[in-house]
């Protein structure tokens, strides 16, 4: 049996490389959780850098719907591990425990069920540490 050589060794990591790159951009956009009701739209929510002890609104859930969140990615571009990364309920209230990032490192969650946002409440991510801009993606999906 002939051994690979240098050059198809290089072509088969770039080609797994790649398969990760489009995963993880394709993992952020489209919802893991099935629709409890009829999904209205689906929607991402990218706040862009999230300042140091912050909280950053992302979204008032209309009347008479409900916003299920299906997936949060969390990003740390920095040298140093950031801690206390959340997703908030009408203004700072955790929606969710405290998330400690590696440094250089992103956390992706997805919820099996969906976490589900009432109508009036207000989505946010908050950057609790001293370390920032942290990057958040929050998915998910309009409902009635």
């Amino acid at each position: 049996m002939r051994r690979p050589n240098t050059a198809t060794i290089t072509i088969g990591v770039i080609a797994v490389a790649m398969t990760l790159i489009v995963a993880r951009a394709v993992y952020a956009q489209v919802p893991t959780v099935k629709a409890k009701g009829k999904a209205i739209e689906i929607m991402n929510l990218l706040p862009g850098g999230v300042p140091v002890v912050t909280t950053v609104d992302l979204f008032t859930v209309p009347a008479k719907r409900r916003f299920i969140v299906t997936d949060i990615i969390f990003n740390n571009d920095h040298d140093t591990s950031v801690r206390a990364q959340r997703l908030t309920r009408n203004g700072g209230n955790s929606a969710m425990g405290f998330i400690t990032i590696p440094a250089n490192s992103a956390f992706s969650h997805s919820f099996g069920t969906g976490l589900v946002f009432e109508e009036g409440d207000v989505i946010g991510v908050r950057n609790g540490d001293t370390v920032g801009p942290t990057e958040f993606t929050v998915t998910g999906y309009l409902t009635k």
